[in-house]
C-alpha cells in the first residue's frame, strides 16, 4: 500500500541533542565546559537511553523528563562539573532544543504532498510540546505521541502501536523516521517502513529488522515516498528539472539522477566516493554539445545508503546503470567515466554493449597504481579533519599543490562542496562510509579480475581516453599499452593535473567535443544506412 503517513522521532532526529551543552558552552560559563562540552553532550545523550531501555526491561516505567535529569546528573559527574547553576542551565536549554536546519523544510515539503505527519517520542507530553515550539514545527505536524500514553518506553511494541491507533493507518502505509540505528531496526521488525538518519556515518546496528533506507539528513526523506498510486513517473528527457529526479531500482532504492539538454545522451558516472556535482565545472560546455545525465551511484550524494554494503561494487552499479537507461527509454547511451565510472564503463562493455554508444575515460585504465590506491585508502571512509569548507580550501590548496599546480583556492573550495557536507560538527561525507569496507575486502581477495579483460570488451565501442598528466593512479605506461591495443582510441593529456581532471580544462573540453562530434558522425551514418 502506499505511504501515507510519515512519523518521526524526535530527539536526536528533528531536534539537534547536542545543542543544550553546546549552546551552555558558547555562553562562556567556565573554561572546564568549553573544553568538555562534547563529551559532556555525548554521555548524556547515551545514559538517557540505557536508562531508558532498563527501565523498559525492568517495568520501573518514569517519564523522560526525569530519565534526562538522571542522565545529565551522570554526565556532569563524569566530567567533575558540579555547578548547580549550569546544571539549572543545561535542562532550560534542553526544554527549548534546536530543530535540525534541514527539519521545518523537510516538514513542510511532506505537508504539501498531503501526507500525514507527527511524531512517536519517549519524551513527555510537556517536553515535547516545548521544544516543538521553540523549533517551529509544532503547525506541521498532525499528532505528537507521546509513550506516557502506554507507560513505557521504545523499542516496546506497544509504543509503535500507537501509530495506528491514532491515525488509522496500516503498518505498511507509515514511514517511520530515527535518527537511532536501534529505533528504526525495531520499528522496521514491526512492520513500518523505515529510514535511518545517520548523521553520525555510524554502523549500521545488527538486529532482526533493517532500515528500508539509509540517509545523512532530513532533506532527502521526501524523496523517498513514491506517488500515492505507485505508478511510474514519465520522464521529462529534454527538461532541466528542480533538483534531482529519482528512479527506483529493481532492489528498492531511489537513486538520485538528472537529466538536462538535447541530442546525444551522455550519461556521467562519477568518481569512487564522489555524486553527479563532480561535473559541475563540465556540465556547461557538455550542454552545447549533448543531453547530459548525471547520477549519484547507490550510497552517494542524494541516493539511498544500501543497508547492505556488499552491494556497493561495480557489477551492482553498472546494473542500476542500465535501470537509469531503461527508465529513461533510451535505446543506447554514451558514457563519460571518471575513475569507478571508467570501470563500471569496461563492466557495461562485456554485459551490454549494444546499449553503449561509445565511452570516455577519465584518468582510469585497466592497472591502478599502488601509489594512487594508497592515497584513496588515506581518506575512503573517513571524515576529513577539516571543519569547514575554507578550511578545507586551505588544505586541499597546499596539500594538492604538486599535483594540481595553479588550481585556484576558489575551485578547492566548490569541490569541497561537492566532497562533502558542512555540518555544526564538522564536514561530513557524502557518501556512505562502509565503502571503505567493500574496497579493503574486494582488495585483500586473490580472485581480483584481469581488468584488460574489461578493456577489450570495448572492442568497437568509440573510445577516448583524458589522462592527467600528474595522475597517480593511471600510468603513462598504462596509458600508452591501452593505446596501442587501440590505436584508434582517441586521446589527450591534460598538464598540470593528477587523479582526475575536473575535465573543464582546454585539452579535455577538445577531447570530449571531438568524441561526441565522432559520434554525431557515426549515429548519421547509421541512420542513413537504413
Amino acid at each position: 500500500m502506499p505511504i501515507t503517513t510519515v512519523i518521526f522521532d524526535a530527539y536526536g532526529t528533528l531536534l539537534d541533542v547536542s545543542a543544550a551543552a553546546r549552546d551552555a558552552a558558547a555562553e562562556d560559563r567556565s573554561p572546564q565546559l568549553a573544553e568538555a562540552w562534547p563529551k559532556l553532550a555525548q554521555d548524556w545523550r547515551a545514559k538517557q537511553l540505557e536508562y531508558s531501555w532498563l527501565r523498559a526491561i525492568t517495568g520501573d516505567h518514569c517519564d523522560f523528563w526525569t530519565v534526562t535529569q538522571n542522565a545529565l546528573d551522570w554526565a556532569l559527574e563524569a566530567q567533575a562539573l558540579t555547578d548547580p547553576a549550569l546544571r539549572a542551565r543545561l535542562l532550560d536549554l534542553y526544554r527549548d532544543l534546536q530543530a535540525f536546519p534541514e527539519a521545518k523544510a523537510c516538514l513542510e515539503a511532506l505537508r504539501a504532498r498531503g501526507l500525514a505527519t507527527g511524531i512517536l517520542s519517549n519524551g513527555s507530553p510537556n517536553m515535547l510540546a516545548s521544544a516543538c515550539d521553540a523549533a517551529g514545527i509544532s503547525g506541521l505536524l498532525d499528532h505528537v505521541l507521546s509513550v506516557e500514553e502506554v507507560g513505557v518506553f521504545k523499542p516496546s511494541p506497544r509504543v509503535y502501536d500507537l501509530v495506528g491507533t491514532r491515525f488509522g493507518a496500516a503498518t505498511d502505509q507509515v514511514l517511520f523516521v530515527s535518527s537511532n540505528g536501534w529505533d528504526a531496526g525495531c520499528a522496521a521488525a514491526y512492520g513500518f517502513t523505515t529510514t535511518w538518519v545517520n548523521r553520525a556515518d555510524a554502523p549500521i546496528d545488527q538486529l532482526p529488522g533493517r532500515p528500508a533506507h539509509i540517509v545523512p539528513d532530513l532533506s532527502r526523506v521526501p524523496n523517498l515516498i513514491a506517488p500515492a498510486d505507485h505508478a511510474p513517473q514519465p520522464a521529462a528527457p529534454h527538461q532541466t528539472p528542480d533538483g534531482a529526479q529519482f528512479f527506483t531500482t529493481d532492489d528498492g532504492l531511489r537513486l538520485a539522477y538528472d537529466d538536462a539538454g538535447e541530442g546525444i545522451p551522455l550519461i556521467c558516472l562519477a568518481g569512487l566516493t564522489r555524486n553527479m556535482t563532480d561535473f559541475d565545472f563540465v556540465r556547461p560546455n557538455l550542454l552545447e554539445r549533448c543531453r547530459v545525465i548525471r547520477m549519484d551511484y547507490r550510497g552517494r550524494g542524494r541516493s539511498d545508503f544500501d543497508s547492505n554494503y556488499q552491494n556497493y561494487n561495480v557489477l551492482r552499479e553498472a546494473h542500476d546503470v542500465i535501470g537509469l537507461i531503461d527508465h529513461l527509454g533510451l535505446e543506447r547511451a554514451a558514457i563519460l567515466g571518471t575513475s569507478r565510472g571508467g570501470i563500471i564503463s569496461m563492466v557495461l562493455a562485456g554485459s551490454h554493449k549494444d546499449r553503449l554508444l561509445g565511452v570516455c575515460l577519465n584518468d582510469i585504465g585497466p592497472i591502478l597504481e599502488p601509489e594512487g590506491l594508497e592515497f584513496i585508502f588515506g581518506y575512503l571512509g573517513i571524515s576529513p579533519e577539516f571543519r569547514t569548507y575554507d578550511e578545507a580550501a586551505d588544505g586541499m590548496l597546499e596539500g594538492n599543490a604538486k599535483r594540481f599546480p595553479g588550481v585556484s583556492r576558489d575551485r578547492w573550495r566548490a569541490h569541497a562542496e561537492h566532497l562533502w557536507r558542512e555540518t555544526p560538527d564538522g564536514l561530513a561525507l557524502r557518501y556512505d562510509k562502509l565503502l571503505r569496507q567493500i574496497v579493503l575486502e574486494q582488495s585483500a581477495s586473490e580472485t581480483m579480475p584481469d581488468m584488460w579483460l574489461l578493456f577489450e570488451a570495448l572492442k568497437d565501442v568509440p573510445l577516448a581516453l583524458i589522462h592527467g598528466a600528474n595522475s597517480d593512479l593511471l600510468s603513462a605506461e598504462t596509458a600508452a599499452e591501452m593505446q596501442r591495443r587501440r590505436p584508434d582510441m582517441s586521446y589527450a593529456k591534460v598538464p598540470d593535473r593528477g587523479h582526475v581532471p575536473f575535465l573543464d580544462e582546454p585539452e579535455a573540453l577538445d577531447l570530449i567535443a571531438r568524441f561526441l562530434d565522432g559520434l554525431s558522425v557515426s549515429s548519421k551514418a547509421d541512420t542513413a544506412a537504413v
